[in-house]
Order: structure tokens, then C-alpha cells, then sequence
């Protein structure tokens, strides 16, 4: 018994202290009041979470590794072997120490029980018909089209927010409408019922009055749904949960646009990053082509070797071409 009352005293009382404070912070925290949502706070918290974004970006991680990629087909290949054998019992080695009228290959005298080669060859490619060249300047147009389409991403979300962030506040205009135009027909309806109190109107007014009512309180409730809506789109282009209450900075601020028709659509082919993306990809398509176009020529390449084993060393240099592959 005083083991049982020991635990709920001293380790049962504090546990639960701290699970209430937990929940009670929690609770106060929500409690809290939140300072309202500007524009330029949506579109950072957008640019931060987007998933889009955040892909492109690793393209263009992905297309700076393939051009290093490329870069390294310009470069001499190194190549290297090394085998060691270890014999039960010692190998023969070198020529046999015996008077013959000739030397015969392959046969060899007793040294050692560890035999070893060593073998590496240098090759530097001199002339590939343009495909390396080609293929290095397709990566690269790769990165710059990789880069373009994170600015896409980016432009088109900050346009989505920018639509979500003036839908609501068209939303919440409708709903201050909506919301005058009940308390006008309440107004009225109390005015026409004291009218037909006293015998002014016919009973047709009052009825009218209420329907007039009736169906001002719907169009109240549809731009409340409205609103409840374009909210929850809004936290759903921002990746939080869509039922997080929140409230928007209203703009009052008139700015008129200073740029005519025609400035407006010079700048657009200017600066759109789907116009550069498309003339890269018709530059990196010719460049693709040269890589095609390369089968047809010979690759010419320089060689060097080197082997050394048990019995002796070998050195050697050449160039290598490969007139016609299949």
C-alpha cells in the first residue's frame, strides 16, 4: 500500500503535471490570436513549401552533374589492372636455365611462389566527329532549361497566390454586400409590417418583404461559402492544413498600370521564361543533332600503355581509329 501510494504521489503527479501543461499551452496557443496574412507573406510561404519548386530545383542539380558528365568525355580515360597470385609452391619465372639450341617461350625457371602484372593505358580521345563537343554543349543548354523552369514554377506560383489572395478578399466584399443587404431588408420588412399594423399595405407587401428577406439571407449564406472556400483553396496552395483559420490584409491601394499594349507584350517575349526555355530547347535540339550527325565521321584517339610483370615490362604508344562502328 505504501509502495502504490509512493508511485501516484511521486512519479504518477509530476507525469501529469506536465501532460497538462502541454495541453494547456497548446490550447492557449490556439487561443491566440493570429496576425492577419499580408501578400508578401503568402508568396514566401508558398516559395518555401512548394514541392514544385523544390523538384525543380533538384533538376537543376541533376543537369549540372550531366554536364560535368559531358566535360569528362574531353578529358583522358585512365585505366589500371593489378593481380598478385600466391602459389602452394614456387612458379617458374623467367627463361630456363639450361642449354637449349633455342629459347622456348612460355617455359620458365623457378624464383618465386608470388607471381604478379600490372597493366594501365592512357586514352585521349583526339577527334569523335563533334559528338563530344555536341554533347557538351547539350548539358550545358540543359542546365539553362533546367534553371528556366525553376523560374517558371516560381512565377506561376506566385501567380496562383496572388489569384487566391485577391479571391478572397472578392469573397469577403460580396459577403459585406450580402451582409447589408439583409440588414435592408430586415429594415424594410419591419417598416412594411408597421405599414400594414396600421392598415397601409395589403398582407402581398408583408409576404414580399419576407421573400425578399428569405432570399437575401441565401445569397448571405452563398458568399459565406465562398469565403469558407476560397480560404481553404488558400491554405491548400500554401500546404497547411485547409481548415487553419486566418485572415487577410485588405489592399486599398489603387496603382495604375504603367505600361501600354504593346510595352506589355515587348516585355513579355522579353522576360517569360517559356520563351527562353522554348529557344533553348530548339538550340539543345541542334546540338542533338550533331550527336546524330557524328556516327557518320571516324573517331581518332591516342593511346599509351604500360604492363609490367614477373618476367620483365612492356611500354607502348599508338592511335587508335575507328573508322566504322555497327
Amino acid at each position: 500500500m505504501t509502495r502504490v501510494k509512493y508511485f501516484v504521489e511521486f512519479i504518477l503527479g509530476p507525469i501529469g503535471l506536465v501532460v497538462l501543461s502541454i495541453l494547456y499551452g497548446s490550447w492557449a496557443l490556439a487561443q491566440e490570436p493570429q496576425e492577419p496574412l499580408t501578400l508578401e507573406e503568402s508568396i514566401k510561404i508558398a516559395v518555401e513549401r512548394s514541392l514544385t519548386i523544390h523538384s525543380a530545383v533538384e533538376g537543376v542539380t541533376g543537369s549540372e552533374y550531366k554536364h560535368k558528365e559531358a566535360i569528362t568525355n574531353l578529358l583522358p580515360s585512365w585505366t589500371g589492372q593489378y593481380t598478385l597470385a600466391r602459389y602452394n609452391a614456387p612458379a617458374f619465372v623467367g627463361p630456363i636455365p639450361i642449354v637449349l639450341p633455342i629459347a622456348i617461350p612460355g617455359i620458365t625457371a623457378v624464383t618465386s611462389r608470388d607471381v604478379y602484372s600490372f597493366n594501365t593505358a592512357v586514352n585521349q580521345p583526339l577527334f569523335t566527329g563533334g559528338l563530344n563537343l555536341a554533347n557538351y554543349r547539350s548539358t550545358k543548354l540543359g542546365v539553362d532549361l533546367s534553371k528556366a523552369s525553376v523560374e517558371t514554377a516560381k512565377r506561376d506560383l506566385i501567380h496562383q497566390v496572388r489569384v487566391g489572395y485577391f479571391a478572397i478578399l472578392r469573397a469577403e466584399k460580396y459577403l459585406d454586400v450580402a451582409d447589408q443587404q439583409v440588414k435592408q431588408f430586415e429594415a424594410q420588412l419591419q417598416v412594411t409590417k408597421a405599414f400594414f399594423d396600421a392598415e397601409k399595405v395589403s398582407i402581398n407587401d408583408v409576404l414580399q418583404a419576407e421573400v425578399s428577406l428569405a432570399n437575401a439571407r441565401q445569397s448571405m449564406a452563398k458568399a459565406a461559402n465562398d469565403v469558407a472556400t476560397a480560404k481553404a483553396s488558400f491554405n491548400t496552395l500554401l500546404r497547411r492544413e485547409i481548415t487553419i483559420p486566418f485572415e487577410v490584409v485588405d489592399i486599398l491601394a489603387y496603382k495604375a498600370f504603367p505600361l501600354s499594349y504593346e510595352q506589355s507584350l515587348e516585355e513579355a517575349l522579353r522576360s517569360r521564361p517559356e520563351i527562353k526555355a522554348a529557344q533553348i530547347n530548339i538550340d539543345q535540339a541542334r546540338e542533338n543533332v550533331k550527336v546524330a550527325r557524328s556516327g557518320f565521321f571516324p573517331t581518332i584517339s591516342l593511346a599509351g600503355n604500360y604492363s609490367r610483370s614477373s618476367d620483365g615490362w612492356t611500354l607502348g604508344k599508338g592511335i587508335q581509329i575507328d573508322i566504322w562502328a555497327v
